[in-house]
């Protein structure tokens, strides 16, 4: 199962580096940066995070 990095893209706290500094030394990490979503997805914009993370799901192929 791959990682997945759900932030958002208008965060103060986690900014392009630091996200890159998390999934440079994994290659198979998935980043799920959320426009117009500061620090808290769930709190900011909770259907802009949930469908972040509903689409990674689905883009994991079937369940079995």
């Amino acid at each position: 199962m791959p990682p997945l990095l759900e932030r958002g893209r208008a965060s103060e706290l986690v900014q392009e580096a630091h996200a890159d500094e998390f999934l440079d030394p994994v290659p198979h990490a998935h980043d799920a940066g959320v426009a117009g979503v500061r620090n808290m997805g769930a709190g900011d914009r909770n259907n802009l995070s949930a469908a972040a993370i509903v689409n990674f799901i689905n883009r994991l192929g079937p369940w079995r």
